[in-house]
């Protein structure tokens, strides 16, 4: 598969599932919710006479593109899932690989190997970002949005603003506090009403395109007819990781379940490196139709995917084990 055979699947990546039927890979839709519309994808491949069938989780995010051009194979399929999602699918054994929040990562150690991948930024991501109405100073006692996609960054956020800043917020899941949105997609992002909060923590492309519009809006107070106050502080949790400890943030790392043979292993590693070696090579044919979607040029895209470190190498493996420890007291 060339480079030049991604067109496709680049293109539809805002649908809800890859559409390439050239490729090797077979993809399951995109369940709703979380272990929602698909109960158990294991049986629905399995139905399709391939007993040899591997999950791999596949995040919808421009940051995660780099892994998926060459994730091809007669074994594969791609199941999109938000960061959340494909934690809970792997501890209902319905996921055999992918990239890990973090977070779900620790809880799945004891079935699941760690692989060479990550997803992991140095003083600054651009894609987890906390848009407040105030200085982050002064958010002791406010009360914050989270967005339902995350588990990681949820979990940094509470350490910066608890230890870092000794403030003691009130963290929120949007979906359980009334959160309206007319259409919660990239396009209508920047006509978002969140009301009542001083401030809300979005991730992936959601995030990114706040950034782009300059902010987001939030409702003051969710009463109807109040002027919409815009968020005119944006805070990139890398940056303020790297500013506390010296250290790269690792949001994932790609792990497969330890019980899965070992060609099947080995072959999934080998995809994936082919992968970023492509997209290392040829940045810009693994972002075509990424610029009008996002607000973005074509350059800005590109740049946006350099701020990412893809190979564990030994100060994101610190990272790991600084994060671990700092988030034991925190643990729920």
């Amino acid at each position: 598969m060339r480079i030049a055979d991604c067109k496709s699947w680049v293109a539809g990546y805002d649908n809800s599932e890859i559409r390439n039927p050239k490729s090797e890979i077979g993809t399951i839709r995109n369940p709703k919710s979380a272990i929602g519309t698909i109960r158990n994808p294991q049986s629905e491949i399995r139905n399709r006479n391939d007993p040899k069938s591997v999950i791999v989780g596949k995040i919808n995010y421009l940051n995660a593109v780099p892994f998926y051009l060459y994730l091809t194979g007669p074994h594969f399929y791609s199941l999109p899932l938000s960061p959340r999602q494909m934690g809970e699918f792997a501890k209902e054994s319905m996921l055999d690989a992918g990239p890990f929040s973090l977070i779900d990562y620790f809880s799945l150690e004891d079935e699941f190997q760690l692989m060479d991948f990550c997803i992991a930024a140095r003083d600054q991501v651009r894609s987890v970002i906390l848009f407040s109405k105030k200085p982050i100073e002064e958010l002791d006692g406010a009360r914050i949005g989270i967005t339902t996609e995350t588990s990681t960054s949820v979990r940094l956020l509470e350490l910066l603003l608890k230890k870092r800043y000794g403030l003691q917020p009130q963290l929120e899941r949007l979906s359980d506090c009334g959160l309206r949105i007319a259409d919660y997609g990239l396009r209508s992002l920047d006509s978002d009403s969140f009301p009542g909060y001083d401030a809300v923590l979005l991730i992936g492309d959601k995030a990114l395109k706040g950034m782009a519009d300059g902010g987001l809006r939030i409702a003051d107070c969710g009463i109807k007819g109040r002027p919409q106050l815009e968020t005119r502080y944006q805070y990139d949790l890398a940056t303020l990781w790297w500013e506390w400890m010296r250290l790269p943030f690792v949001f994932a790392v790609w792990s497969v379940r330890a019980s899965l043979p070992e060609n099947i292993k080995s072959e999934l590693h080998q995809r994936l490196e082919e992968s970023l070696e492509a997209v290392e090579q040829n940045p810009g044919r693994a972002v075509l139709g990424y610029r009008h979607r996002l607000g973005l040029e074509e350059n800005e895209v590109i740049e946006y995917l350099k701020g990412f470190f893809y190979r564990l190498g030994e100060k994101e493996r610190e990272a790991i084990n600084t994060f671990r420890t700092l988030i034991l007291p925190f643990q729920h």
